[in-house]
């Protein structure tokens, strides 16, 4: 079975990965998604990658570095993201708990694992 995962990081780091390609029928109006999303959230930018596979196979940055500053975000931007890794795991491993157990995106993980053992 292929996974796939996307990883967007609002405020976060993208790994040194070449920059989007121009995008495929998949992705069109991924752009446009994410240019609103920045202006619903405030957010000044951010770094999109989606993994599949083990491997990254879209990486872009949008906006802004810093409001009030002209440099943009992109594939390569680093940002602070303090300690955010313990959160991005337990969501990970969630969702992967979720997976393995076979369960609808709206189940929680802690009612697949409580089902898969009685």
């Amino acid at each position: 079975m292929q996974s796939l995962l996307i990883v967007v990081g609002v405020m976060t780091a993208a790994a040194p990965v070449p920059v989007a390609r121009a995008q495929d029928a998949s992705l069109r109006g991924f752009d446009a998604y994410v240019e609103q999303a920045l202006r619903d959230w405030r957010v000044p930018g951010v770094a999109v990658a989606v993994v599949r596979n083990d491997s990254v196979v879209f990486s872009k940055g949008y906006g802004v570095r810093e409001l009030g500053k002209p440099a943009r975000v992109d594939a390569h931007t680093l940002f602070a993201i303090g300690s955010t890794t313990k959160a991005f795991t337990a969501a990970a491993l969630a969702c992967r708990a979720a997976i393995s157990c076979g369960t609808d995106r709206g189940s929680t993980a802690r009612r697949c694992c409580t089902t898969s053992a009685t």
